[in-house]
């Protein structure tokens, strides 16, 4: 985990590109179950492609195991990853993209 905030009932974690997705969606799990938040906003922006696929399916398929009413929010800077996240189409999951910075500063 690159970064961890709780505020009020929700929970906003940034996950770190250099830990392998298996890594971090234990700790994931872990910091979940102990924060007992209903929403869980997850920033998977910096990631490659398969990473965040993988990452954000196997948590939200955990979280509506664990916790049937908790809500994920997953913020994502790649259209495929969008796409792919959308197809799943997971009643407790909500995808938003982010421009990447880079084509933002050269549109300019």
């Amino acid at each position: 985990m690159k970064d961890v905030h709780i505020k009020e009932d929700c929970l906003f974690l940034e996950i770190d590109s250099r830990k392998n997705e298996e890594t971090n969606v234990k700790k994931m799990q872990n910091i979940i179950n102990k924060a007992k938040a209903q929403k869980v906003f997850i920033n998977l922006c910096g990631l490659n492609m398969f990473d965040a696929i993988k990452i954000s399916s196997l948590i939200s398929a955990y979280g509506l195991t664990d916790d049937i009413h908790r809500k994920f929010e997953i913020l994502a800077d790649n259209k495929v990853v969008m796409g792919h996240i959308r197809l799943l189409g997971l009643s407790n999951m909500k995808a938003t993209f982010e421009y990447p910075k880079q084509e933002v500063v050269a549109s300019l």
